[in-house]
């Protein structure tokens, strides 16, 4: 996850600073739920190298 770029000629320290727009939350979320699905993912095998093999890369 990185923080983009400012679009429409924004600011930078705004882009960075600034709030979210409503596309970069629906983005977050989608993040934030593969992340909980990799991480109970792991806890459940206990096995790291599956759970890169298994999540990493996915969009």
């Amino acid at each position: 996850v990185g923080i983009g770029r400012a679009r429409g000629g924004r600011a930078v320290i705004n882009h960075v600073l600034g709030k979210f727009d409503k596309n970069d939350e629906i983005m977050i979320s989608n993040t934030l739920d593969k992340v909980d699905n990799a991480v109970n993912y792991y806890l459940q095998t206990n096995d790291f190298q599956k759970t890169m093999q298994k999540y990493n890369g996915l969009k």
